[in-house]
Protein backbone atom coordinates (compact mmCIF):
# COMPACT_ATOMS: atom_id res chain seq x y z
CA UNK A 1 0.00 0.00 0.00
CA UNK A 2 2.84 2.36 0.77
CA UNK A 3 4.09 1.81 -2.79
CA UNK A 4 0.84 3.33 -4.14
CA UNK A 5 1.14 6.35 -1.89
CA UNK A 6 4.64 6.94 -3.24
CA UNK A 7 3.84 6.17 -6.90
CA UNK A 8 0.60 8.13 -7.35
CA UNK A 9 2.00 11.62 -6.77
CA UNK A 10 4.83 10.85 -9.20
CA UNK A 11 2.58 9.55 -11.98
CA UNK A 12 0.98 12.93 -12.65
CA UNK A 13 0.53 16.27 -11.00
CA UNK A 14 -3.09 17.09 -10.24
CA UNK A 15 -2.13 20.74 -10.43
CA UNK A 16 -0.60 20.29 -13.88
CA UNK A 17 -3.57 18.26 -15.18
CA UNK A 18 -6.07 20.80 -13.85
CA UNK A 19 -4.25 23.70 -15.50
CA UNK A 20 -4.03 21.74 -18.78
CA UNK A 21 -7.78 21.02 -18.71
CA UNK A 22 -8.71 24.62 -17.94
CA UNK A 23 -6.34 25.87 -20.64
CA UNK A 24 -7.74 23.52 -23.27
CA UNK A 25 -11.38 24.21 -22.48
CA UNK A 26 -11.16 27.97 -21.83
CA UNK A 27 -11.30 29.07 -25.45
CA UNK A 28 -13.90 26.40 -26.21
CA UNK A 29 -16.27 27.64 -23.49
CA UNK A 30 -16.07 31.25 -24.63
CA UNK A 31 -16.67 30.45 -28.30
CA UNK A 32 -19.94 31.71 -29.77
CA UNK A 33 -20.31 28.46 -31.73
CA UNK A 34 -20.32 26.50 -28.47
CA UNK A 35 -22.92 28.81 -26.96
CA UNK A 36 -25.14 28.51 -30.03
CA UNK A 37 -24.72 24.73 -30.01
CA UNK A 38 -25.67 24.55 -26.31
CA UNK A 39 -28.80 26.60 -26.95
CA UNK A 40 -29.72 24.37 -29.91
CA UNK A 41 -29.23 21.13 -27.97
CA UNK A 42 -31.39 22.37 -25.11
CA UNK A 43 -34.15 23.49 -27.46
CA UNK A 44 -34.07 20.09 -29.16
CA UNK A 45 -34.37 18.41 -25.77
CA UNK A 46 -37.42 20.58 -25.06
CA UNK A 47 -39.25 18.66 -27.79
CA UNK A 48 -39.16 15.59 -25.52
CA UNK A 49 -41.17 17.25 -22.76
CA UNK A 50 -44.75 16.48 -23.69
CA UNK A 51 -47.20 19.25 -22.93
CA UNK A 52 -44.48 21.78 -22.04
CA UNK A 53 -42.47 22.17 -25.25
CA UNK A 54 -43.17 25.88 -25.76
CA UNK A 55 -42.68 26.69 -22.07
CA UNK A 56 -39.34 24.85 -22.10
CA UNK A 57 -38.15 26.65 -25.24
CA UNK A 58 -39.16 29.99 -23.74
CA UNK A 59 -37.15 29.20 -20.59
CA UNK A 60 -34.12 28.21 -22.67
CA UNK A 61 -34.28 31.47 -24.65
CA UNK A 62 -34.79 33.49 -21.47
CA UNK A 63 -32.21 31.93 -19.15
CA UNK A 64 -29.42 30.40 -21.24
CA UNK A 65 -27.89 33.79 -22.15
CA UNK A 66 -27.90 34.73 -18.46
CA UNK A 67 -26.35 31.40 -17.44
CA UNK A 68 -23.63 31.69 -20.10
CA UNK A 69 -22.78 35.30 -19.15
CA UNK A 70 -22.66 34.45 -15.45
CA UNK A 71 -20.54 31.38 -16.22
CA UNK A 72 -18.08 33.50 -18.20
CA UNK A 73 -17.90 36.09 -15.40
CA UNK A 74 -17.29 33.34 -12.85
CA UNK A 75 -14.46 31.86 -14.91
CA UNK A 76 -12.96 35.30 -15.53
CA UNK A 77 -12.77 36.03 -11.80
CA UNK A 78 -12.02 32.61 -10.31
CA UNK A 79 -9.23 30.09 -10.66
CA UNK A 80 -11.03 26.77 -10.99
CA UNK A 81 -7.93 24.80 -10.01
CA UNK A 82 -7.62 26.78 -6.76
CA UNK A 83 -11.33 26.29 -6.04
CA UNK A 84 -11.05 22.50 -6.36
CA UNK A 85 -7.83 22.70 -4.31
CA UNK A 86 -5.66 21.28 -7.09
CA UNK A 87 -3.43 24.37 -7.01
CA UNK A 88 -2.23 26.56 -4.16
CA UNK A 89 -3.96 29.95 -3.88
CA UNK A 90 -0.60 31.68 -4.32
CA UNK A 91 -0.56 30.54 -7.97
CA UNK A 92 -4.01 31.92 -8.75
CA UNK A 93 -4.66 32.02 -12.48
CA UNK A 94 -8.02 32.98 -13.96
CA UNK A 95 -9.29 31.97 -17.37
CA UNK A 96 -9.19 35.60 -18.49
CA UNK A 97 -5.49 35.87 -17.57
CA UNK A 98 -4.87 32.72 -19.62
CA UNK A 99 -6.73 34.15 -22.63
CA UNK A 100 -4.84 37.45 -22.32
CA UNK A 101 -1.60 35.45 -22.33
CA UNK A 102 -2.67 33.72 -25.53
CA UNK A 103 -3.42 37.04 -27.22
CA UNK A 104 -0.08 38.53 -26.17
CA UNK A 105 1.87 35.48 -27.33
CA UNK A 106 0.18 35.63 -30.76
CA UNK A 107 1.15 39.29 -31.24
Amino acid sequence: MEFLHDACPQSFSLEQKCVELVDSYATFLFAKDYQDQTRGVLQTECNKIEGHVQQCKRLVLQYIPLILVNGEKFLEKNDVCVLVQACPASQKRTVISFLEGLLLSDA
